[in-house]
This record gives C-alpha cells, structure tokens and sequence, in this order.
C-alpha cells in the first residue's frame, strides 16, 4: 500500500490505463468468442432450416405410398377382375414411389452428420429390400387374382409400420415362401 502512496501521479494513471487495457481485452476476447459461437449456431440451424422443406416432402411422399397401399387393398378386393383399377394404382404407387426416392435423396444430400446419414440410408436400404418388392408382389398377385395373398401381405406391411426392420424382414421371408400357392 506504501508503494502505491509513493508512486508518482503518471505512474499511477499509467498502471490504471494498462489494468483497463487489460480488462477490455479479455472482454473483448469473450465477446470474439461468442459471437463466433453464434454465427456457427446460426450456420447449423440455416441448415436444418434448408432441409425442413425436403423433409416435408419425404414425409408427404412416404403418405402417400401409404395411402395408395390402403387405395389398392379396398380396390383389389372390389375390383378384383378388373385389371385396369389394378394397373392404375401400380401406376400411382409407381409415381409416388419415384417422389419418395427423389425427396430421399434430397434430403440425405442435405444431411451433414454421419450418424443421421447412417439412418436414413438404412432406412431408404429397408424400403428397397422390403418394402418395394412386396407392393410390387402385392400388385402381380392382384394381377393374377390371388387377393387374398395380396392382402395378407399388405396387412403385414401395415403392422410393421414403426416397427423395428426385424418385422419387415420376417414378412419379407413370408411372402417369398408362404404365399406362394393358393
């Protein structure tokens, strides 16, 4: 405390100035920091923000292959002998099936983590596997007038929905063996 007495005028304004120097430039150096932290921030949600249209779009697709599946249960099992009803909604499968897969694709080109990129190629990988074939299974079987065939597969599509890819992978080895005579 003597020291400080003792220090002359201009030292002491000298000392006063480099501690408030000091200071401004650690809050300073703070303020860099979060504001670095921000930008980054703003650049992670401008990109979920970019794929929240695409996601829409898959998810609106992905309805629509399910509403069509539901369309051609009740159509094959009241127009079964008509053929053209049969071909006409494989054709709209077929078309919302190509809008689910260009949305998929979309979205995964928006995705940057590989751990989201991971699950929804498995995902896309399950519905190539699986899903796909048997709606294309489904519709030659209602082709060939097998609906009861038909529907059963279709009935077990619908139960595996949410479920894990066990159940659609034990559907798949049904419908390969046990549907294939009537």
């Amino acid at each position: 405390m003597k020291k400080l007495k003792d220090m002359k005028i201009s030292r002491k304004l000298i000392s006063s100035f480099i501690g408030v120097a000091i200071i401004t430039i650690i809050v300073e150096a703070a303020g860099l920091y979060g504001v670095g932290s921000l930008v980054a921030a703003m650049g992670n949600s401008q990109g979920r923000m970019n794929s929240l249209p695409v996601i829409s779009n898959v998810i609106s697709s992905i309805s629509s292959i399910q509403i069509e599946s539901c369309n051609a249960t009740i159509d094959a099992d009241t127009n079964y002998q008509n053929l053209q009803v049969v071909d006409t909604d494989q054709k709209t499968f077929e078309k919302y099936e190509q809008l689910y897969k260009t949305n998929s694709n979309k979205l995964l080109s928006t995705v940057d983590s590989g751990e989201w990129k991971t699950k929804l190629q498995d995902a896309r990988i399950l519905y190539d596997k699986n899903f796909e074939p048997q709606m294309k299974q489904v519709f030659d079987l209602a082709r060939q007038g097998r609906i009861t065939q038909a529907n059963k597969i279709l009935q077990g599509l619908r139960a595996c929905r949410g479920k894990d890819q066990r159940c659609l992978q034990q559907l798949h080895g049904l419908s390969r063996s046990g549907f294939q005579s009537e």
